[in-house]
């Protein structure tokens, strides 16, 4: 299977889930899924200009303790969660899940998904 087939098939599994990104630590999009395509463009830059988030995160969490690694975070806004968790040092996923979506499958699903991603970067 492929890095866009295990997105694809996470909008499959979890109803609620607007979009799915593999993004590098760069900022640019490996592999995207996106429910619906008008909203894209949009979508593609938050996620691009989420990675500045993601990389300040990552600095202070280095400058608390040098054995503490962020793993997962979840921001909660009025009209998403959005779910972000590593896959390697340089990759991460951002998944967007509407709030009627269920949260513990959705990190469940999420966890799952970095396992299978890490492994396809792997083989690569």
């Amino acid at each position: 299977m492929n890095l866009q087939a295990h997105l694809d098939q996470v909008l499959a599994d979890l109803p609620a889930c607007e979009s799915v990104w593999l993004m590098g630590m760069d900022g640019l999009a490996v592999a995207r899924a996106v429910r619906d395509p008008r909203t894209s463009d949009e979508m593609e830059s938050f996620a691009a200009e989420y990675t500045s988030v993601i990389q300040a995160l990552h600095r202070v969490f280095q400058r608390m303790a040098a054995d503490t690694h962020l793993f997962e975070h979840i921001h909660t806004t009025g009209r998403y969660y959005l779910l972000a968790r590593f896959v390697t040092p340089s990759y991460y996923v951002l998944m967007c899940l509407r709030p009627d979506g269920l949260l513990g499958q959705a990190r469940y699903r999420l966890q799952r998904l970095c396992q299978q991603l890490a492994a396809e970067l792997e083989s690569l």
